[in-house]
């Protein structure tokens, strides 16, 4: 399913937005059809018969469904909760987003780890080209930095936060697919109490990645693929940083 985010695709509207779908309730949104997948369309104001957009989420739970949108940057997993929130049960549903793709700054948490002389990275294979990243993710409303990357570390590794070390905060400003993003990363050195095999998958994200040890001589000769580029300087040492 996940392979429907970002895809163009029609809809053929059933239920436009003003028609009933309980006594005394109607639709604020145009609901229809997508490749045989109940779709709900964001942004148009009006009832429609038919549309083409993109897909810019997926509502799971025993059934999926579809979220589409002009552009897959359009809304937020909170806009797109907000604006559903009327018809749908989302104690009983998970949306499934490229969230760093939103129009608004995303703050995150990173994990440096190193073993020997090598760095723990993921490898995500999802886009035309490979690129490199580290361990770490987005923080939700209301959770300290520290907070975040333990429970990253948990979900992604399936390990402990046994010692940290804030590093510095960088402004990372990116494209993906042409559009833009912006995210706080709080980059933290890490250790923690498992061994992770190079190699090994990586399964908490909403793509299967891999996750591998790179030397510094690998890390330099794959600088232009790892990101945000300011990770590389930082394991170099050109921030004048311990590495």
């Amino acid at each position: 399913m996940n392979g429907y985010l970002g895809k163009k695709i029609k809809v053929k509207i059933t239920k436009p937005l003003g028609s009933k779908y309980m006594e005394n309730k109607i639709h604020l949104h145009n609901v229809g059809v997508a490749d045989g997948l109940l779709a709900h369309v964001l942004g148009i104001h009006e009832p429609i018969s038919e549309y083409y957009g993109e897909v810019i989420g997926i509502l799971e739970s025993n059934n999926s469904e579809l979220i589409i949108a002009n552009c897959i940057s359009d809304y937020s997993k909170e806009q797109i909760t907000a604006l559903l929130d009327y018809y749908i049960d989302f104690s009983k549903v998970e949306i499934i987003t490229l969230e760093y793709l939103a129009q608004y700054i995303r703050n995150s948490v990173r994990a440096l780890i190193k073993q020997q002389e090598q760095y723990l990275f993921v490898r995500e294979t999802y886009l035309a080209d490979d690129y490199y990243h580290l361990v770490g993710g987005g923080m939700h409303f209301l959770e300290e930095p520290e907070q975040a990357l333990k429970r990253e570390i948990s979900e992604e590794l399936n390990a402990n936060l046994v010692n940290y070390k804030f590093i510095n905060t960088i402004s990372n400003i990116f494209q993906v697919n042409c559009i833009n993003a912006h995210e706080m990363m709080h980059l933290y050195y890490c250790e923690i109490d498992k061994a992770i095999e190079d190699g090994q998958l990586m399964t908490a994200d909403i793509y299967t990645n891999e996750l591998v040890w790179l030397s510094i001589d690998q890390i330099k000769s794959l600088r232009h693929k790892i990101v945000p580029a300011t990770i590389t300087s930082y394991i170099l040492g050109e921030h004048n940083n311990e590495s």
